[in-house]
């Protein structure tokens, strides 16, 4: 056992003072970094960590250099009156997840080893120009207030951090330029009163290029907490927001919401799990062809830049995603054979990191609308909370006729209450309508008794 502890030993800076002349804090030359990590995996030791701050020079660290501290991540979750806890919590979690408004999916995030905790509320979501934040900032005046994003490479993540706190930015946000995540360091900016993070390459690539294509992004960085076990929290998920106010962020996003026809009518839409915002512009629409978009589509021209419309069946979502991306489509709506909708998802997950445009379902009566429209005529999409996938779900257990009481006279409640719940939801309606009729036919029903019987 002696021989394992010992193998996560650093190699002692007094040695390493004795035998090669540097201290912690030292400048050094490449190979003498380099001869020191020979003698470290010689003594199955590790080796002190090195900081390149040159071509040819490294900064060698102390053995830990981080605002990050261990002791902190098993602490319980805070009592619901305990703000100060609540706080404390926060400012101390190690990871959280990107919550922006209208985004498929979250998006993880690992704090850095230097740096505050990450900003509080809802802010705007800006890319640096130019984008690996290493010559002179030319949108510094985006930055005040926001979440910056900004690319690895070309220089030390201390130098851009720095200059995007310089322009007011509240939190750097860096997007890996290899496969995998980390938590980074930086000596040179160590104590920047500012939030530094890093997510993965894919996911933020497609942030970047979704707000370089002009479409503005909002949303909020929320550290999570999770634990094995918790005598405070009782509900079974123990990886949550810190805070009461960054969960109610969470429960504030939106999964879907409505386009409007040119004659006004609304027809709602839930978001996939994968894909990018829905537009805020005006969109204009083609039919696939082959109608399915099981493979590659034949009106690629007619298709450039405009949304795609593909009815559901046949293969998967998201196969017909990807041949809308190859024709070019600006968006990619899927069209239900049925009076319902649902978020569509993917596996694996990282196959859905390749669509680079909003991907949404509509139901057959919001496909046969938009089929219907003029060649010059266009629809608008707007996100709301008031469309949601839960809502969706309760009315999809009345609509196949499993959800109703087997009693009529409950089933009829039950009716009622859902068809004036979805007042100004024509589509909820529908599939309430068609639930009732496969009810009064099916075998689970017991009838009322008529009032002439005993």
């Amino acid at each position: 056992g002696r021989r394992s502890r010992k193998e996560t030993n650093y190699l002692p800076p007094a040695f390493v003072a004795e035998k090669f002349g540097v201290h912690v804090g030292d400048r050094v030359k490449k190979d003498t970094a380099m001869n020191i990590a020979e003698e470290a995996k010689n003594l199955g030791e590790k080796m002190p960590s090195f900081f390149k701050v040159a071509e040819d020079e490294v900064l060698m660290l102390p053995e830990v250099f981080s605002n990050l501290k261990a002791e902190d991540l098993q602490r319980d979750f805070a009592e619901e009156n305990d703000t100060a806890g609540a706080e404390r919590l926060r400012e101390s979690r190690w990871w959280g997840r990107l919550y922006i408004d209208g985004w498929p999916q979250s998006v993880q995030y690992l704090r850095a080893h230097f740096g505050t905790a990450p900003p509080k509320g809802v802010r705007r979501f800006v890319v640096a120009s130019p984008l690996d934040a290493c010559d002179g900032l030319t949108n510094t005046e985006e930055m005040k207030d926001a979440i910056v994003l900004t690319a690895r490479g070309n220089c030390t993540f201390g130098h851009k951090a720095k200059a995007i706190e310089a322009a007011g930015g509240a939190a750097m946000v860096l997007v890996n330029n290899e496969p995998g995540n980390h938590h980074i360091p930086a000596p040179d900016a160590h104590d920047l009163p500012m939030s530094a993070s890093m997510i993965q390459q894919q996911e933020g690539g497609l942030l970047i290029s979704t707000i370089q294509r002009g479409q503005s992004l909002t949303g909020a960085m929320v550290p999570v907490h999770c634990i094995a076990k918790s005598e405070v929290n009782k509900e079974s998920d123990l990886c949550q927001p810190s805070t009461p106010d960054d969960k109610k962020i969470v429960k504030a996003m939106m999964e879907g919401g409505w386009f409007t026809t040119p004659s006004g009518d609304r027809h709602e839409f839930l978001i996939a799990n994968f894909g990018t915002r829905v537009p805020s512009t005006p969109v204009s629409v083609v039919a696939a062809d082959p109608q399915l978009a099981c493979g590659e589509l034949r009106n690629g021209n007619a298709i450039r830049g405009k949304a795609v419309v593909i009815p559901r069946g046949k293969c998967q979502f998201i196969e017909k995603a990807e041949y809308g991306k190859h024709a070019d489509a600006s968006m990619v709506i899927i069209a239900n054979t049925e009076t319902t909708i649902s978020r569509l998802g993917v596996e694996p997950r990282w196959r859905g990191l390749d669509i680079d445009v909003p991907v949404v379902m509509v139901t057959d009566k919001g496909g046969e609308a938009l089929l219907a429209l003029g060649a010059d005529e266009t629809v608008t999409f707007s996100l709301s909370t008031s469309v949601s996938k839960a809502t969706w779900e309760k009315i999809e257990g009345f609509r196949t006729g499993e959800a109703w009481s087997r009693k009529e006279e409950h089933a009829e409640q039950e009716k009622s209450i859902l068809l004036d719940q979805s007042a100004g939801w024509p589509e909820r309606q529908e599939a309430v309508e068609q639930g009732w009729e496969l009810y009064l036919m099916s075998p689970r029903r017991s009838k009322k008794a008529n009032s002439g019987e005993l």
